[in-house]
């Protein structure tokens, strides 16, 4: 490629790289032609890009750089393609230019950075470079250069806003390759192109869209030449040719064709698009796409809506795939896209970061149609109706445009669980004006069982049944409820899955393990088969990595491949859930899957924690005469034990301890159903992280929550220090009304007060069913708001007694505090914007009005 490596740090160009000046005579043409082939045999990259670029110098960047996360101040080494944790990075690399080089234009290219990066050239600004994780490229200005040493810097930034609320966390650094691309001073900026096909599959039309800029050569007439090759043997079917008259310059082109050969995933045909800048009958510059032509329809009748491929029906049955990838595909991709065939899936959606172009370009050779989901597709209205969105919008679309020559992407999903609003209209109007163009369809994604007016107006609908939005193992009968009526005009895809627990007992019977979990798949196909829908996407628990670690995805487990087909990627062994997706796809019999050896099962933590409690509670009240007729004396003649109390006539506080010790951990073990229970509620998760203002403490929270013992020991402790802080607030307002009260009596105090929290303790027996069995939830919750209650009228009576004012002054004066507290925090959510936003999102969710 015309490159040798200096220093780790260096980056050489030396005068034998650069190409020969252009030969005069017609002989000379001959052999410079001759020179150039064997030159692009080996200086061309892969199919990486959107298109391959020809004729240009591609020198890779990839390997050694140094990199800084302080501003500049210390630096140190890394290897490219890297990923980076969050914050500003710069990175830096010596490049040593020839004077022969410094003749040629020189462009910096990626396939994919987050999100935009600031390039300096010898300490002095060059451009900048807008990814968001797409394949980009920007023009550096040749007065920049110097011959020898050059010092290239890049300094990224992020966009310090969610693009999706449960999508994957978007990739930091340069995580994917990075080229210098050396052209004449006459180069191709931009190349746009789609192919469809028309009256039926007779006609096949390719529109292009050719950017040219630089500087024309006075000497030679320069020329655009557009050719679409056949792709068997690469003749020319369609050519046309252009004069360039003034620069820059945009070429709008269509080319026609009779009877082309079609794409679609059972004959995945692709043509060849080139694209050549002459100057005179010599290339300096080009590009060339694959192209496809298909046509992508919705066909209706009276019971059905189905998605069509060149007038044939085209069944949606895949996975959904969650990218990491960050270099160019490895053998475990391929055998991905292997497994993927030989399992009979033609679809795949994709979310989070866009994959690697590369595996975008095999889908569309082995037939794989793509669903891709456009990066703003979770945010709510209040964000949509944002300056600052929009413009990320308009980046987002002008870097997406070049991939949908791709004819394996079919369709784009505009927005996910939104309400009706304007901001969504305006939103849906300048992504349909932006890309009418293209055949594509545009789809949505509502959960399952939302409570919305009416079903969107798109073509596509993914509708999303699997915890939390459908409850977990639903029969048959369930998810006929959920999935909604079919309307004409929009095509249903069902999305389903369900979590495995790594460590739980094996078998059909065992809530998520995995042949439950292949089960359930079994019968979801089945349905969506009855009903008639346009297909059914499978979906991994274990292959979501979520940037925060507790949104609805307690079960994960970690490496996996990006689609979820692979359980063990050393071994390659397929999941059951996906045999049972290739049995139903290959119209087998539903599989058996042979359960491995069950460990222990999961124990019912709370059972446990119940029964100790219970027994403990029992035997210390057996053992101590005094504790009983201490506990009994607090819960039934509160008067005169607060007033002995009052008067310092309560002195055994021992029996104040064990009960104290006890209801901490009657609470602790409520908190921890409780939390079990938000844990699995994607809005109080997201709430929970937005108001926590430390990365730290959210780790924290994040190691806690799903370990029960830790969950037992944080609202232990919780709970011992609201008790230490609100004896605190009692001593100081006694203090300023002048009236005695000593820490311990309004530890005490409070202690006493909140004796009927343990009352709803036998509970607990009932286990993990608490919070599933409906009745029981009721149940549980009224009986902790009753017992609450009372406990806050007892702690609002002992002050009453003990401070000697009147019940009515207490009851005023807490409410009026309680409103005070209220009003503050309603002034601090209404100043912040970011806040506002996430609550109308969780309003949405959960379908209030």
């Amino acid at each position: 490629m015309g490159e040798h490596t200096v220093s780790p740090l260096n980056c050489s160009v030396s005068e034998k790289d650069h190409h020969p000046p252009m030969p005069s005579r017609i002989s000379d043409r001959v052999v410079y032609a001759l020179f150039v082939g064997l030159c692009l045999l080996s200086n061309i990259p892969a199919m990486s890009f959107p298109q391959q670029w020809q004729y240009r110098r591609t020198i890779s960047l990839n390997g050694t750089w140094e990199i800084s996360t302080d501003g500049g101040q210390s630096w140190s080494t890394t290897v490219l393609p890297h990923i980076a944790p969050d914050g500003a990075l710069r990175y830096r690399r010596i490049i040593r230019m020839d004077t022969a080089s410094l003749h040629q234009q020189w462009h910096l290219a990626t396939l994919g950075l987050g999100d935009i990066a600031e390039i300096f050239l010898n300490g002095r600004y060059a451009a900048q470079l807008v990814s968001y994780g797409f394949p980009t490229s920007t023009t550096l200005p040749s007065h920049l250069w110097r011959p020898g040493e050059n010092v290239l810097e890049l300094r990224l930034s992020t966009e310090l806003r969610h693009t999706s609320f449960f999508g994957p966390q978007r990739l930091r650094g340069c995580f994917r390759e990075l080229f210098l691309l050396g052209t004449s001073s006459t180069w191709i900026q931009r190349l746009e192109a789609y192919a469809r096909s028309e009256q039926g599959g007779r006609l096949g039309r390719v529109s292009t869209t050719v950017t040219v800029t630089g500087t024309p050569s006075p000497a030679e007439p320069i020329q655009l030449r557009i050719r679409l090759l056949h792709p068997l043997d690469s003749t020319t079917v369609a050519e046309q040719l252009f004069p360039l008259t003034r620069l820059p310059q945009s070429v709008v082109a269509q080319l026609e064709l009779a009877n082309p050969q079609l794409w679609s995933p059972r004959t995945p045909v692709l043509y060849t698009l080139l694209v050549e800048l002459l100057a005179g009958a010599t290339p300096i510059d080009g590009a060339r796409t694959l192209i496809g032509f298909r046509s992508i329809a919705i066909q209706s009748n009276d019971t059905t809506t189905l998605v069509t491929c060149n007038g044939e029906r085209l069944n949606l049955y895949g996975v959904e795939h969650y990218t990491s990838a960050v270099s160019l595909p490895s053998a475990q991709s391929d055998a991905e896209i292997e497994l993927l065939l030989a399992a009979g899936i033609t679809a795949v959606r994709l979310r989070g970061n866009l994959p690697h172009p590369e595996w975008l370009w095999k889908c569309a050779q082995k037939g794989i149609a793509l669903i891709v989901d456009l990066p703003v597709t979770e945010l709510p209205p209040a964000l949509l109706r944002q300056p600052t969105t929009r413009f990320l919008l308009e980046h987002y679309l002008r870097l997406l445009t070049p991939l949908l020559a791709n004819p394996a992407i079919i369709a784009l999903t505009l927005w996910q669980g939104l309400p009706e609003h304007p901001a969504v209209t305006a939103y849906e109007q300048i992504v349909h004006q932006r890309l009418r163009p293209f055949n594509l369809l545009f789809s949505a994604e509502l959960y399952g069982g939302a409570r919305s007016p009416q079903m969107p107006k798109l073509p596509l609908l993914f509708v999303r049944l699997h915890p939390p939005f459908v409850p977990a193992h639903a029969t048959e009968q369930e998810l006929q409820r959920w999935i909604p009526f079919q309307q004409k005009g929009t095509a249903l895809v069902p999305v389903g899955g369900l979590p495995i627990a790594p460590r739980s007992e094996r078998g059909y019977l065992v809530p998520y393990s995995a042949e439950a979990q292949a089960q359930w798949i079994w019968q979801l196909l089945t349905l969506c088969k009855a009903r008639a829908t346009a297909g059914a996407l499978i979906w991994s628990w274990q292959d979501y990595r979520a940037a925060r670690p507790l949104v609805s995805f307690p079960f994960a487990t970690g490496s996996a491949c990006s689609t979820g087909i692979i359980a063990d990627a050393a071994a390659g062994s397929p999941r059951p859930a996906y045999a049972a997706l290739q049995a139903f796809l290959q119209g087998d019999l539903e599989p058996i899957i042979p359960p491995g050896r069950p460990p222990w099962g999961v124990f019912p933590m709370h059972t446990l924690w119940a029964t100790a409690l219970l027994l403990f509670t029992g035997w210390m009240l057996n053992r101590s005469q005094r504790l009983r007729h201490t506990f009994w004396r607090a819960l039934t003649r509160s008067s005169s034990f607060f007033a002995d109390l009052r008067d310092g006539r309560f002195g055994d506080y021992g029996t104040s301890l064990l009960c104290l010790g006890v209801t901490g951990l009657s609470l602790a073990a409520f908190g921890s159903v409780l939390q079990e229970w938000l844990r699995l509620r994607p809005p109080w998760v997201i709430l929970l992280w937005q108001l926590t203002p430390l990365r730290f403490l959210q780790d924290t929270i994040g190691w806690f929550l799903p370990r029960p013992w830790a969950q037992l020991l944080m609202n232990f402790c919780l709970w011992l220090l609201t008790l230490i802080a609100f004896a605190a607030f009692f001593v100081s307002i006694a203090r300023l009304l002048q009236r005695r009260l000593s820490w311990n009596t309004g530890l005490v105090l409070l202690t006493w007060s909140s004796v009927p929290l343990m009352l709803p303790l036998p509970l607990l027996l009932v286990g993990e069913r608490l919070m599933q069995e409906p009745i029981l939830k009721i149940l549980y919750a009224g009986a902790l708001g009753i017992t609450a209650l009372w406990s806050f009228w007892r702690a609002l009576y002992a002050l009453h007694i003990v401070l000697r004012l009147r019940l009515w002054t207490i009851v005023l004066s807490t409410f009026w505090g309680l409103a005070l507290l209220g009003i503050i925090t309603f002034g601090v959510y209404e100043t912040s914007r970011s806040l506002s936003a996430y609550l109308d999102y969780v309003i949405s969710l959960w379908g209030l009005p």
